[in-house]
């Protein structure tokens, strides 16, 4: 037990000496591992990456496809890099006697699993990870964060791992706090922060390299979410045009019959016709009834009455 002790002391000295060293030398870390292949830019020279590479202020690490570095910062701090990424060591200062310091990193493309360490554990704002869509910053967390181009539609996604403590993401004026196991997503430059339902197939293509089991219930996320919208609009529409097409046209043939009635209403209107035609016959014999042989009544008849020969008496003188 004392032999433990005496190892767990000695490692920890060991650590705290190469961390104080390591700062006085402006070494901020170190590459633990290489699976794949990868480059370290240093102003204008460049060389490949392999255990245990310094890192100092100002590198351009660059993972290539379908490999995977892991980068380990002297507060404690991991980093891997996973795919065709590029990190940049923008700034990084910390004192391991006080505990103090700040660090920024700017992900310029591809992905990376953060694990941050003692620099983020006493405000989430000490350590930043820039992309050019936005930040991430947080506090005693782990979290992924992936850059594509803008034109996938992509941008950046930030997923967090559920290791507890805080994930920031902003971009613009846009500031978001990450739940457990939650993604967000920022499609453009300062644009807003969205929140995705579920991770995307990136993400979980990069848990997967990484080896990352994720810790929600399968079951709740997944099989009961896609299960409950798919029997929804599958029923409902089946039942509901099938019968409304075969009912309508029925009802239309069965009112068609409706025509062959009118043919008989037809037929009386035509016998109507020949009582009409002899009206016209009587309107014309009383017509010709006025004659004007009714003008010739003033006949000056009545005169003939007047010589009425009434001297006759003249034989009276005898």
């Amino acid at each position: 037990m004392q032999g433990v002790k005496h190892f767990l002391s000695a490692l920890l000295l060991g650590l705290l000496s190469w961390q104080a060293s390591a700062q006085d030398d402006g070494v901020l870390g170190r590459v633990t591992a290489v699976d794949g292949a990868g480059t370290l830019t240093r102003g204008a020279s460049a060389f490949a990456l392999a255990p245990p590479s310094d890192l100092r202020l100002g590198d351009v690490i660059r993972s290539t496809s379908g490999s995977m570095l892991e980068l380990a910062l002297v507060d404690g701090t991991r980093l891997r890099l996973v795919g065709a990424s590029t990190l940049v060591l923008e700034s990084f200062e910390w004192n391991p006697a006080t505990g103090a310091g700040h660090a920024a990193l700017r992900l310029v493309s591809g992905a990376m699993e953060v694990q941050l360490g003692a620099i983020a554990d006493s405000a989430p704002n000490l350590f930043m990870v820039n992309t050019p869509y936005g930040f991430v910053t947080g506090s005693q967390s782990a979290f992924i964060v992936i850059v594509e181009p803008a034109v996938n539609g992509a941008g950046m996604l930030v997923h967090d791992l559920g290791a507890g403590g805080v994930v920031i993401v902003g971009s613009g004026g846009d500031t978001r706090e990450l739940r457990e196991r939650q993604t967000v997503q920022v499609s453009q430059p300062n644009g807003p922060v969205i929140v995705l339902i579920d991770p995307p197939p990136s993400v979980l293509r990069v848990e997967a390299s990484l080896g990352i089991d994720p810790q929600g219930d399968p079951t709740v996320d997944g099989e009961v979410r896609i299960e409950q919208p798919s029997p929804s609009p599958r029923v409902t529409p089946t039942p509901l045009p099938s019968p409304s097409p075969t009912t309508s046209p029925t009802p239309g043939p069965s009112a068609s019959p409706t025509p062959t009635p009118p043919p008989p209403s037809l037929t009386p209107t035509p016998t109507l016709a020949p009582s009409a035609t002899p009206t016209p016959t009587a309107s014309a014999t009383p017509s010709p009834t006025p004659t004007a042989t009714v003008t010739p009544t003033p006949t000056p008849s009545l005169p003939p009455p007047t010589p009425t020969p009434t001297p006759t008496s003249v034989p009276s003188p005898s």
